[in-house]
């Protein structure tokens, strides 16, 4: 018929997707970071509260190169203490089966947060003043947080 698709033969239900990781991170685990410097640095704090387990990737907006990504259990909180000054786009991933590398979710529905979020350190006098952003991850029908879908090949 015209215009309708037929599946897939060789796509499995997600119901039938097998986990393929041999040893699930633990809650916090940083996949990639960038290189701590002696400047001041930013926090970012993810609080999963959906079913899954999540993967956060911070990403420059210029280059989307990440500068870190890690991974935040289901009902657990983690976070990144290393983000130097700059302009970011968060993105997270949730899901309950990972790949073979534990890096990306077979089942995974793949986010971002509308817009980015600037960080910059603050000099007065002496004190220096730097910012710790705070994303609870969990399904609200009148949420005050855009959220976008994104493609997995874009995370």
């Amino acid at each position: 018929m015209l215009g309708q698709l037929s599946p897939d033969p060789n796509r499995k239900p997600i119901s039938e997707i097998v986990n393929l990781c041999d040893n699930i991170p633990s809650n916090g685990k940083v996949f990639s970071g960038v290189v701590k410097s002696s400047e001041p640095a930013h926090s970012i704090t993810v609080e999963n509260g959906s079913s899954g387990d999540a993967i956060v990737k911070i990403k420059d907006t210029i280059k989307k190169r990440t500068i870190a990504a890690f991974y935040v259990k289901e009902k657990n909180k983690a976070s990144f203490h290393n983000v130097p000054d700059g302009n970011y786009i968060i993105q997270f991933a949730n899901g309950t089966k990972l790949n073979k590398t534990c890096n990306s979710f077979l089942d995974g529905i793949y986010s971002q947060f509308d817009g980015y979020q600037k960080l910059s350190t603050k000099h007065e006098g002496n004190m220096i003043y730097t910012q710790e952003l705070v994303f609870t991850l969990f399904p609200a029908a009148n949420g005050n947080i855009d959220i976008d879908k994104i493609n997995p090949s874009d995370f």
